[in-house]
């Protein structure tokens, strides 16, 4: 969806994500990026995220003001 490779949206099996959640808050990390990178992954391209979802679907939230910017006004 971007030039980055995005970590979520995904699918983890909850074993593998909890050995990989605690190894890397052990080692003092808490990088969403650090977890990911110690499972398996397979990565969907652009053409196979649109054949599903879209790539309009997705968006990159970092801060308080990118989430508010999205959230549609009452």
């Amino acid at each position: 969806v971007s030039e980055t490779t995005q970590p979520l949206p995904a699918v983890v099996h909850c074993r593998a994500a909890e050995v990989a959640c605690t190894d890397t808050i052990r080692d003092g990390d808490e990088r969403l990026q650090t977890v990911m990178s110690a499972l398996d992954v397979t990565v969907l391209d652009d053409r196979e995220v649109e054949a599903h979802a879209g790539t309009h679907a997705f968006h990159n939230v970092n801060s308080f003001d990118d989430l508010r910017a999205l959230t549609p006004r009452r």
